[in-house]
């Protein structure tokens, strides 16, 4: 059996912003356990939350005048209604009720339609906010360590894309040792390391020609992930 020396590194998850942000608070530190769902770090939210509850004010309040127009012609209407129902069908009185009648049920349908567009417009803006709201947190999506993070004191920021909290995966390893070339580990029946007196499955990153030439050509040393 062909016996290869490595060095060991853990797997590990970066987590970002996807914009620039300004950090609030942090709830997991360097060497701290995480499981899956934990909250690592909040940005401030406040500008979000602001907008996100004057859209909420506006909305219900829009909700209020809409129904009470909607109940004001609805009165209105069963009580011409009623009186239509006590008018001959071929008398001027009739037809001038009748007419008010549809002029109503015209005026609350364009009332509705009206509504429907500018609360659905609101209620767009809000759900994107509730969007935003959701990434002010960076949750961990892994069990492991906290193993690297950036200054994160409160009114610090994160630049866009920046990465800025790493989590060690629990049983998750990195093993970086000598070139060993495809014809090798195709002959192999078996490819496993040994950490910490454990055998552990080993799996190889592939590495094509032009991948390896240029790793050759820019560090002039190559070595097998």
């Amino acid at each position: 059996a062909d016996i290869v020396a490595a060095t060991v590194y853990p797997q590990t998850q970066e987590y970002g912003y996807e914009e620039e942000t300004e950090f609030y608070d942090v709830f997991k530190f360097p060497g701290d356990t995480v499981s899956v769902g934990d909250e690592l770090i909040r940005s401030d939210s406040w500008p979000i939350e602001d907008a996100h509850y004057k859209l909420q004010d506006e909305l219900y309040w829009l909700t209020q005048e809409h129904e009470n127009a909607q109940n004001s012609i609805a009165d209105e209407l069963r009580q011409l209604k009623n009186k239509r129902s006590r008018l001959g069908s071929g008398s001027a009185d009739y037809k001038l009720v009748n007419n008010k009648i549809q002029q109503l049920e015209l005026q609350q349908e364009e009332e509705n339609q009206l509504y429907q567009l500018e609360s659905g417009y609101l209620q767009k803006q809000i759900d994107e906010l509730e969007k935003q709201l959701e990434g002010v947190s960076l949750r961990s999506e892994v069990n492991g360590v906290v193993a690297g993070m950036v200054d994160v004191t409160y009114g610090h920021r994160a630049e866009y894309g920046e990465k800025v909290v790493s989590i060690a995966i629990d049983g998750a390893y990195v093993l970086k040792t000598e070139y060993i070339d495809n014809t090798r580990i195709n002959k192999a029946k078996e490819i496993f390391a040994v950490i910490g007196g454990e055998q552990v499955p080993v799996t190889n990153e592939y590495m094509s020609t032009e991948e390896y030439n240029d790793l050759k050509g820019k560090n002039g040393a190559v070595f097998s992930t």
